[in-house]
């Protein structure tokens, strides 16, 4: 096989094809004496020549490179011509549009398991980007058209039936969603080639890969942005500043995929502002601390450490808000 070439066949989900060339094993391959001018099926079988053939042993001539780039590019070529045609797409697309400026367009596969989504007009990273979703049932009246998002499998699209209907509405990773309506003139003119034509550029180009992938980076400063609000929020009732750190070592890309770290690490800056908010002697109490350590364990603590409160959390504890809110009125 031909190393270090991957296959992007669209076919094959959610694994690629690799294709390996271990110039090792080119020992005791048979090529024709021509073997510049001729192609190679395989071990000892030659293409378009019945000339004798010699036993190729440990060269590095330009014959032997030349032949190798010839192969490498053979097999290239077969392999783009075999994916462009795995892909069957339906002769029926389907472009939705919302009352704004967003756009979806929707090509299954006549399979029925997948289709190329294109969603436009919006300001998120996936605008233009064509996934090939997976078809999945959310129930008997539901289909959802998923792709893996930033470490997460979302649903970009979903079909739900209402009252003999079909009803659409795309949901954008950032939280927002659009209620859709059919174009029937788009559709019916809708060239399907095109959609197809980007998604194996983009996919070539590794656009769809990469948004895959879970952003650690991303996620942990949008963490720290709410927690910065709620800090403010606590400030301005309490009359003092108040900054939440988390030790993000406790946090793993597990915790931060599947938890709100800031609705966790949030709860003691949301207390104090509580108890601020209805306790005007609080206030004091509330100015003798200028930080929150946040970190997660196996345990529920809080407790002072001169102008610091450390806080250890974990999302199998119960009651955290009580707890926080009685140790704090204790202070």
């Amino acid at each position: 096989m031909l190393k270090g070439v991957q296959s992007s066949c669209p076919q094959v989900a959610p694994t690629s094809v690799s294709v390996r060339l271990e110039l090792s094993t080119l020992n005791d391959i048979a090529f024709p004496d021509n073997a510049a001018t001729t192609g190679v099926i395989g071990r000892g079988t030659t293409l378009g020549s019945r000339s004798p053939r010699t036993v190729i042993r440990n060269q590095s001539t330009k014959g032997l490179d030349a032949m190798l780039k010839r192969l490498f590019l053979t097999t290239l070529v077969m392999f783009s011509v075999s994916c462009a045609a795995s892909l069957q797409l339906s002769q029926y697309p389907d472009v939705f549009v919302s009352e704004g400026s967003l756009k979806a367009t929707l090509v299954e596969e006549k399979s029925g398991d997948y289709a190329l989504l294109r969603i436009t007009g919006t300001e998120h990273e996936i605008d233009g980007v064509v996934f090939r979703t997976e078809i999945t049932s959310r129930g008997e009246d539901r289909t959802a058209y998923e792709a893996e998002i930033d470490g997460e499998t979302r649903a970009l699209l979903l079909k739900s039936r209402h009252w003999g209907s079909d009803r659409y509405t795309a949901y954008i990773p950032d939280g927002d969603e659009y209620h859709l309506a059919r174009g029937k003139e788009e559709s019916e003119s809708f060239e399907t080639d095109e959609l197809l034509s980007t998604f194996q550029q983009q996919k070539n180009d590794g656009v769809q890969e990469k948004l895959a992938a879970f952003d650690r980076e991303a996620n942990k400063e949008a963490q720290k942005s709410s927690l910065a609000d709620m800090d403010a929020s606590a400030a301005e009732a309490c009359g003092s500043d108040v900054t939440t750190k988390v030790e993000w070592s406790t946090v793993d890309d597990s915790k931060l995929k599947e938890l709100s770290v800031s609705g966790y690490c949030g709860i003691v800056v949301s207390q104090m502002e509580r108890l601020c908010s209805s306790d005007e002697d609080f206030k004091s109490t509330a100015g003798d601390f200028d930080t929150v350590n946040c970190r997660f364990r196996d345990t529920l603590k809080l407790k002072p450490d001169d102008s610091s409160l450390d806080f250890t959390t974990g999302e199998k504890e119960p009651n955290q808000r009580d707890f926080v809110h009685q140790i704090l009125r204790n202070l």
